[in-house]
């Protein structure tokens, strides 16, 4: 199965909300399972990469993915490419018996004993009310990097609490 998480970054007016018409899409990333994580600017091509990935991958991952997604749309990706998906905030709240309405990445990866995310950007930046545009390039593709990384491991540990099976792994997850 080609398994493929995704996250995206985004200006910050309204939470990023994808509706609001002076938020833009500043960078995305993606992983396929036992692969290297890319991180990239986001520019007039990447639509259409993404519906390349979209179209390779039995199941696309991601962490409140009904917001990726919504961006995605936003940005002209077809995403009657996407054969399936899992949102491993939702998967979180199903295996919490509906007790975690909202739960962040750090809480579900806290609870699955995956550890933190070191949160430089919403401290240093988001806090201060700095736009994601300005934040230094490198630093938010480490961000970005990291919630995909968290986000893989999160959804390991799901997809075998649902299944009962472990997923085949060539490569030890990041």
């Amino acid at each position: 199965m080609k398994i493929l998480t995704i996250d995206c970054e985004t200006t910050t007016i309204e939470h990023g909300h994808p509706f609001h018409k002076d938020n833009r899409m500043v960078c995305l990333g993606y992983k396929w399972l036992d692969q290297e994580t890319e991180v990239l600017d986001f520019n007039d091509s990447t639509a259409d990469l993404f519906n390349e990935l979209f179209v390779k991958a039995d199941l696309v991952v991601g962490m409140n993915l009904k917001f990726d997604l919504h961006w995605m749309r936003r940005i002209g990706c077809n995403l009657k490419n996407i054969k399936n998906v899992w949102d491993i905030q939702l998967a979180y709240f199903y295996l919490s018996a509906q007790a975690a309405i909202s739960p962040s990445l750090n809480e579900i990866s806290e609870a699955y004993g995956m550890g933190q995310k070191v949160d430089v950007i919403k401290l240093e930046y988001w806090d201060k009310g700095i736009c994601t545009s300005e934040i230094p390039k490198d630093e938010l593709h480490e961000y970005t990097k990291q919630d995909i990384i968290l986000t893989e491991k999160n959804f390991i540990h799901q997809y075998e609490l649902f299944s009962g099976k472990k997923l085949t792994i060539k490569n030890e997850v990041n």
